[in-house]
């Protein structure tokens, strides 16, 4: 029911509203019209309905697209209207902001008339880190610039205040949160924040914010956009739509050629594409001095002889996989430590009962800091621990890739040097994957015998387990610089 909020909330708009690309167009024969924005339907509606609007047909269209989508989110929007008290009463993650993202209070600090406003928005915490380059970059450059920061999701918002708390050069920045796609929310939000420039990275694009943003003339990008076969496909069954959608950009920085070609498929100009490489290899390795990993060593009573494996991101589905396997890796290796960290530590609870009852010692990362022996596998059932975690490993395990979760960033153990292990589901970071699989700083493994044997063979050799790592080490620093691409972009077309 949770889920259905954002699916509904996030395409409802007006008719008024969607009036606008940019002005009228003359079109003189028969021929121009032909030309125009090709439409995968039926052929002889699509020619009746040119024919109907004439020359009119390139200002209608449009608008009679959105007309048809908000009809329909309007119908959803009623059925689940009656829900959403329970929802907020019984969602501690809803009433946390879906006042908020109503755009009723927002949080947002008006003022500072005279500077130029910079919106990034990113959905969710994988999102978030990824935007930390750019943010970083363009305040370096521009400090004068106002940058409200906004996030969808409550793990996004915890982890963009966490990250940005501890960096003095960008707690100026507002934190709030994105609104809901209903069409009050989002002009109130635009018109709180009066923003002169709109950048989204990656993903969670909305079609009335683009919309009524392309309506204001207000710039708006995508960055490290990328686009999986499997999107592809299903942008290109409403290609009709989307292609609308998509144009609302004033550039798509892509993350790789392919990227770029799928994104031209959709029917977007190439001059409103450039590719910029990956933002994700100009993070900066987190610093993890050696009285950090001291520390934690001490705390998880972790002694030189034994070795680490790190789960990191880990999803429902994943965890008992890796339950199985520890408990026949650490038949054989006895001195074997597993530190699991699931993506949403709120499930740690959970998790550890699962593992409790298949007969596997546990403890809760936060009962360990109150004083409680640590035993057997440690769940993390908390935020922003997970860098130094990996850090620690002597082997990682990236998690949302044995199930198809589309997998998580595997720079993030990469930078340090560590042998990365992932499932066959790494789709949203396919090209990092395959990097580091070329350049052997990392395995794939299919199913939970594979992972037994990758991590044997990584635990019994320790050329091997140092080789990887400096692989997938190089691989990170190798590639770095996309987000200084992006910014020169955003000034050689005068959006800073």
């Amino acid at each position: 029911m949770e889920n259905s909020v954002d699916i509904i909330f996030g395409t409802m708009a007006s008719f008024s509203n969607q009036t606008a690309q940019s002005g009228e167009r003359q079109v003189n024969n028969e021929a121009e019209i032909t030309s125009m924005a090709e439409i995968p339907v039926n052929t002889d509606i699509n020619t009746a309905l040119r024919k109907f609007v004439g020359k009119w047909y390139n200002l209608i269209y449009p608008v009679l697209i959105m007309f048809a989508y908000n009809v329909l989110l309007i119908f959803l929007f009623f059925m689940i209207l009656p829900f959403l008290p329970l929802i907020y009463m019984f969602s501690e993650k809803r009433r946390h902001n879906m006042i908020k993202r109503f755009g009723i209070y927002t949080d947002i600090i008006t003022g500072n008339h005279g500077k130029k406003k910079v919106w990034i928005h990113a959905l969710s915490v994988g999102e978030v880190k990824s935007a930390i380059p750019l943010v970083n970059i363009l305040k370096k450059q521009n400090p004068d610039y106002d940058i409200i920061f906004t996030v969808t999701t409550k793990t996004g918002f915890d982890t963009a205040e966490a990250i940005f708390s501890r960096d003095l050069n960008l707690q100026c920045i507002q934190i709030v949160y994105f609104p809901f796609d209903l069409i009050f929310s989002v002009k109130r939000v635009i018109s709180l924040i009066k923003p002169d420039l709109v950048i989204l990275v990656e993903s969670d694009i909305w079609p009335n914010f683009l919309w009524i943003l392309n309506r204001k003339k207000i710039p708006v990008c995508l960055v490290n956009a990328r686009l999986s076969k499997r999107s592809e496909k299903g942008y290109g069954r409403f290609k009709f739509f989307f292609k609308n959608i998509f144009s609302c950009f004033t550039m798509i920085f892509a993350q790789t050629e392919t990227d770029a070609e799928r994104f031209a498929g959709l029917g977007i100009p190439d001059n409103k594409i450039q590719i910029s490489g990956n933002i994700k290899f100009d993070e900066n390795p987190p610093y993890c001095p050696g009285e950090r990993l001291l520390f934690w060593r001490k705390l998880l009573n972790l002694s030189e002889k034994n070795r680490v494996i790190i789960a990191g991101s880990t999803h429902k589905g994943e965890e008992k996989s890796i339950a199985a396997f520890y408990k026949d890796i650490k038949k054989k290796f006895p001195e074997i430590s597993l530190i699991l960290v699931p993506r949403d530590p709120q499930r740690a609870g959970i998790i550890a009962g699962d593992y409790a009852r298949m007969g596997i010692d546990v403890s809760l990362l936060t009962d360990v800091e109150n004083g409680k022996e640590p035993m057997g596998v440690v769940i993390v059932d908390k935020l922003g621990v997970l860098a130094e975690l990996y850090a620690l490993a002597d082997v990682a395990f990236v998690g949302g890739s044995m199930e198809p979760f589309g997998g998580h960033n595997p720079l993030e153990p990469a930078c340090f040097s560590k042998p990365v292990l992932f499932g066959p589901h790494m789709t949203d970071f396919a090209d990092i994957a395959n990097m580091l699989i070329a350049e052997k700083g990392a395995m794939t493994v299919n199913n939970t015998e594979e992972l037994y044997h990758a991590v044997s063979l990584i635990m019994k050799d320790d050329t091997i387990r140092k080789n990887m790592g400096d692989n997938a080490a190089r691989v990170f620093y190798s590639n770095k610089g996309a987000a200084l691409r992006v910014l020169n972009g955003l000034q050689t077309m005068a959006a800073l």
